[in-house]
């Protein structure tokens, strides 16, 4: 059974393991080995993101892996 941990503490490991994670400039799609998205090759690694969309990214994880919905 997964022991729930509060978003805070998710957030800080979540920014931390996936700092470099690329997503695409337009739409946010992980890159994950793709060589393109929406018809360019615009990526931007995660820390380089708006606090917004880095929070907006982080809150979507979380509720995927504990199964909240808001």
């Amino acid at each position: 059974m997964r022991m729930k941990t509060s978003l805070s503490d998710f957030s800080e490991r979540y920014f931390l393991e996936n700092a470099t994670t690329q997503y695409c400039a337009y739409c946010l799609t992980p890159k994950a080995g793709r060589l393109n998205c929406c018809e360019d090759i615009n990526w931007i690694s995660f820390k380089d993101l708006d606090d917004i969309t880095q929070r907006a990214l982080m809150e979507e994880e979380y509720d995927q892996a504990f199964g909240v919905s808001r």
